[in-house]
């Protein structure tokens, strides 16, 4: 299940998925509400709660250039303790295998994605939030990024994307929340937005521009 939705830092644009439906965040807000009655709290002073609530892969990062796509993977399984099959399944869907040997610093832009996506899914806390997850992929690997994706959330983890492709937004997210300018101009399904802009069979660029 998918949403879209505002971000928790004024520059940051949020589509997730519905794992954490619904999220109203202001700029000075400490705590987000996920459901009435729960939340999430959000680190905008350096709050210690989201070190391991929250995890961020930001788009464009590079970690330990150095070390090969193999011992970057391994260490970061073994650090947050993820299981052999985990790391198997994300070998395979992310099609890493072939760039095991290859130093992080000398992958193309959409090899360095998809080993940022896997860093971010071996890791246990219980919010993913990805900055551009699809930037620099093929469509055939947005499609099978934004499948994987899909999965991850249906066994329970909340995934929070930054993405300002409205067509992979729609494509991946259940619920959406529309910003222009920093202001946040519509939240809902993509039905309900069609709904209220008058669009009833209007796509996500015509829902966004009426």
């Amino acid at each position: 299940m998918t949403d879209a939705n505002a971000g928790a830092n004024r520059d940051v644009d949020i589509v997730s998925l519905r794992t954490l439906p619904r999220t109203l965040v202001s700029d000075q807000a400490r705590a987000v509400e996920v459901r009435p009655g729960r939340h999430l709290r959000v680190a905008l002073a350096g709050d210690a709660t989201a070190a391991t609530t929250v995890f961020l892969v930001p788009d464009g990062a590079r970690p330990w250039v150095d070390q090969t796509v193999e011992q970057v993977l391994s260490f970061f399984a073994a650090v947050h303790g993820a299981p052999a099959a985990l790391v198997a399944e994300l070998h395979e869907a992310l099609l890493l295998t072939a760039l095991r040997a290859q130093r992080v610093g000398e992958l193309s832009k959409g090899q360095g994605k998809r080993v940022l996506i896997a860093l971010g899914l071996l890791t246990p806390h219980p919010f993913l939030l990805l900055d551009e997850p699809f930037d620099g992929l093929d469509l055939r690997q947005v499609r099978d990024v934004a499948a994987l994706l899909r999965a991850h959330a249906a066994r329970g983890r909340g995934l929070v994307l930054s993405i300002h492709q409205l067509t992979d937004a729609a494509r991946t997210c259940d619920d959406l929340v529309l910003l222009d300018a920093g202001r946040t101009v519509a939240m809902g399904t993509l039905e309900e937005l069609r709904q209220r802009s008058g669009r009833p069979v209007g796509d996500i660029e015509e829902v966004f521009l009426a």
